[in-house]
């Protein structure tokens, strides 16, 4: 989630409009900074945010997952990304 990008009253509408009558998941992934040109300005929804925007979601009955941030020591842009065992 992006802050003032992903996390509007807006988005929350499109999305909610989006799902209507779909069975979805909604995983909701806090974006990992990253020092690169066009990125600039660009940080992660704060936390109490985040998790009032999934408790919004979870009350329209969609399931909503707040997932924890991986790879921002290796620039992975969304947070997604975890490492393999070595």
């Amino acid at each position: 989630m992006l802050a003032d990008h992903t996390d509007r009253p807006a988005d929350e509408q499109a999305l909610a409009r989006w799902f209507e009558g779909l069975p979805v998941m909604l995983n909701l992934i806090p974006y990992n900074p990253i020092a690169a040109k066009g990125a600039e300005g660009f940080v992660p929804t704060a936390k109490a945010e985040r998790e009032a925007f999934a408790a919004r979601f979870r009350a329209r009955g969609i399931q909503t997952t707040l997932r924890r941030s991986l790879g921002g020591d290796i620039s992975a842009a969304c947070g997604q990304l975890a490492r393999r065992p070595t």
